[in-house]
């Protein structure tokens, strides 16, 4: 829960050796959950136009695209498909995204991590299966605080208000 000390553990790792994909990846991911974060508003909308956003999933798409092509150390399957969604994710092009993440799902269906393709597959989906989404990540893995504050946010702006504070809390 310390997103400033991990982020500069991960970052004197980058220093140290600028090869190891995990650093990178885990970088990517604090940045991809900062512009999640920077695209919601006051009027309950979601916006990626939003210059905080877009530059945060700038930042992520470059670690990422690094840890990927470096490939030292980012050899679990299921983290691969996630960067590689991710890089695709802040690019932009949310449906190639969500594409990413079913063809990573229908691979890795069973294996550990895969709620990090639901959640990232329940911002990219465009709304449409991302509350189920939501449930199965959580279900998953219950104390997933990105999920948990994504179908939070999902809910409060359907105006499920009690449903949201659950979530919250």
């Amino acid at each position: 829960g310390w997103e400033d000390k991990a982020e500069a553990a991960w970052r004197e790792a980058v220093r140290l050796d600028p090869r190891f994909g995990p650093a990178r990846f885990r970088l990517g991911r604090l940045y991809l959950e900062r512009a999640f974060v920077a695209t919601l508003t006051t009027k309950r909308t979601m916006d990626w136009n939003m210059p905080e956003a877009l530059a945060w999933a700038k930042r992520a798409e470059a670690e990422v695209r690094v840890a990927l092509e470096q490939g030292s150390g980012l050899e679990d399957p299921v983290e691969r498909s996630i960067a590689s969604a991710m890089v695709v994710y802040a690019t932009g092009d949310h449906a190639a995204a969500a594409m990413a993440c079913e063809k990573a799902l229908e691979v890795h269906g069973r294996s550990t991590g895969r709620e990090g393709l639901l959640w990232l597959l329940s911002l990219a989906g465009a709304n449409v299966d991302a509350l189920p989404r939501l449930d199965q990540a959580i279900a998953i893995r219950p104390k997933f605080p990105l999920a948990l504050f994504t179908r939070a946010t999902l809910r409060d702006l359907a105006g499920n208000e009690q449903g949201a504070i659950e979530d919250f809390t």
